[in-house]
């Protein structure tokens, strides 16, 4: 609207609320108005959504204004619902709905205006048109106002917070849920606007930060990659306290044992065997999350949400609260718990003849280290087993390794502090669990592919090079069952850990589901519909996986290693960065040099370590 004239009554909006004022000044294209308070405010004229049509030369306009006013509210007042069913069938502008109702003097458009304004449950706004709206539009802008009252009590409450008042569980898992996503999305803007200004001297991302770790979310031992990549971290007292579902705790119809580091805590598998004349009765048990969880639940979206367990040097960040992971779901030693069981009859060969998938309960009688059962390996029934899994590896094409995949070596944190730690991947007892886990992994597929069950199959995708022989292999999530090459199999699936993946914990539910004689949860269409969302979780869990290891091994050499010679093979250059093995561990770092090595093998000093960069500086020797 332009060119509008001194003495009109106008309505402009300041803040969302509407406004009327009287125009008594124009300077260019600006106007000088007075409002209903008696104050001056100065505005654009493209800022004016309404304007008289006469001209009133009022003499005291602070006094005649409010007079002006009254009038237009008395009026709104004598306005009806049924005035406006004619809206129903068509879209008109303020002035055909003037035109409808016979409306002509300043203080009717007026009302009729701020009507339509006041009414926004059952009046549609668009493009200056307006029409009654739909039932389902009414409901949806019922839902807005109760979701919009839900977040002015949520940031009320957080910003209580900050003053030292108690979240309640709600106000906590709301606020828990969305810090992650303030570092990686573009999403809860009031409440970024609030922490801010509450550390106004640090960057968005600092501050945000330090309010993750001012409310708990984020411990202050975590390590800064994993702090900065926006994944959630600690769990809500709600998923803390929220109840898993009773199972029934009929007497244990076995006793297994379970196998697996010594540090692990979180056990969800599990062995027994036992020998029936001639032939041999294996079975293997993973623990039954699927029946313990509410699929309408809080703790199944953070399932979801979070992936997969993360775990790295110095911590642990499962994916449901340690009292479940470690406690409720875990077979650990002297409890009781359902599994999901896979039964396997072998012949005095260990040839399998047969096998059963079964719902059950069983006591786990021991929670053994691999380096205990390699101790025991003479010893039966893990002499029976390490023939089984050498027997399996076999028939798979698994037995031939290079020496680099003999051992691999990690960061470990401890009370003494960082030291590497070296895993021997080709241990007796390692290789019974891989190819145990193999194996109940590839019956659980063979099963729903017979049962024709909507699970997540992990597929290969191999891509050669004739030039260079050069095979890649690149796994994927698929609703439909492919030859899987390092398997053997012409399905496979990720079933072993419900307690630490997602996928697992669905393809479990999927089975069990069938076992109960139910349909499965998920339809095939919806499971192919979370695929990508999961592969891009789990290629983000791994990457980050990935810096964080990196930023514990500058760590271990920043605090051990810094002006010592190391044995290296160098790698790389990529700019002015050079890329280095570090002899025997394996461990790529990328460094900064004034030479440049004059053969593969080398030996260099690291004299500066930047863990946060991921940078060292290093003389070559």
């Amino acid at each position: 609207m332009v060119n509008i004239p001194l003495n009109v009554y106008v309505a402009y909006f300041e803040k969302g609320i509407l406004n009327f004022g009287y125009v008594i000044a124009q300077n260019n294209n600006r106007l000088e108005v007075i409002n209903e308070t008696g104050n001056y405010v100065v505005l654009p004229e493209s800022r004016i959504i309404l304007q008289s049509k006469e001209r009133y030369l009022e003499i005291e306009p602070y006094q005649a204004l409010p007079n002006f006013i009254n009038q237009v509210n008395l009026f709104e007042e004598q306005f009806q619902e049924s005035d406006f069913h004619f809206l129903k069938e068509k879209e008109c502008t303020l002035q055909e709905i003037a035109t409808e109702l016979n409306l002509q003097t300043d203080v009717q458009i007026f009302a009729l205006f701020k009507y339509l304004h006041n009414h926004p449950k059952e009046i549609h706004r668009k493009k200056n048109k307006y029409r009654l709206k739909t039932p389902e539009e009414i409901t949806q802008y019922q839902l807005q106002l109760q979701q919009e009252e839900e977040e002015r009590q949520f940031l009320q409450d957080v910003n209580a917070f900050f003053s030292g008042a108690e979240l309640s569980r709600e106000s906590q898992h709301k606020l828990y849920n969305a810090l992650p996503e303030l570092q990686t999305a573009k999403k809860h803007k009031k409440l970024k606007e609030l922490i801010l200004s509450k550390y106004p001297l640090l960057k968005p991302e600092e501050a945000i930060l330090e309010f993750r770790k001012f409310c708990g979310e984020t411990p202050e031992y975590i390590d800064p990659v994993i702090a900065n990549a926006g994944i959630p971290i600690g769990f809500s007292s709600l998923l803390i306290e929220e109840k898993l579902l009773p199972w029934k705790a009929t007497k244990p119809q076995a006793i297994a044992f379970s196998i697996d580091d010594e540090s692990t805590k979180d056990f969800d598998d599990a062995i027994s065997i036992t020998k029936d004349g001639s032939f041999w009765h294996l079975t293997l048990y993973v623990s039954s999350v699927s029946e313990r969880l509410n699929l309408e639940g809080a703790l199944f979206a953070e399932a979801k949400k979070r992936v997969s367990s993360l775990y790295t040097a110095n911590a642990v960040i499962p994916l449901f609260p340690f009292n479940h992971s470690e406690q409720e779901l875990s077979l650990k030693k002297d409890s009781v718990r359902p599994v999901l069981a896979l039964n396997l009859w072998l012949d005095e060969n260990l040839a399998i003849q047969h096998y059963e998938l079964s719902r059950m309960n069983i006591t786990i009688s021991e929670n053994y280290s691999f380096n205990e059962i390699d101790q025991q390996i003479e010893q039966e029934p893990f002499s029976t087993l390490y023939r089984l899994s050498k027997l399996l590896a076999e028939k798979r094409g698994a037995n031939s390794f290079s020496e680099k995949e003999h051992y691999y070596y990690y960061i470990s944190a401890s009370e003494q502090g960082l030291e590497v730690k070296c895993v021997d991947t080709q241990s007796p007892a390692r290789k019974i669990v891989e190819e145990l886990m193999i194996l109940y992994n590839s019956y659980l597929a063979d099963y729903a592919v017979k049962k024709n069950i909507p699970v997540i199959y992990r597929n290969i995708n191999q891509f050669e090079d004739p030039k260079d022989n050069f095979l890649s292999l690149q796994a994927y999530l698929s609703t439909e069952p492919e030859f899987h090459p390092g398997i053997g199999a012409n399905a496979y699936l990720h079933s072993t850990s419900p307690i630490r993946r997602y996928v697992d914990l669905i393809n479990q539910l999927q089975i069990s589901a069938i076992l109960q004689g139910k349909n499965p949860p998920f339809s095939k269409e919806e499971l192919e519909k979370d695929i990508p969302l999961l592969e891009k979780r789990i290629y983000d869990i791994r990457e980050i996986a990935h810096k964080s290891e990196r930023y514990w091994v500058l760590k271990f050499l920043q605090q051990n290693c810094q002006n010592i010679p190391l044995e290296t093979y160098f790698r790389t250059s990529i700019d002015d960065y050079l890329n280095f093995e570090l002899i025997p561990w394996g461990f790529i770092i990328t460094a900064k040099s004034e030479s440049y090595p004059k053969t593969e093998r080398c030996k260099i000093v690291i004299y500066k370590v930047d863990p946060e960069q991921g940078i060292v500086w290093v003389d070559i020797i």
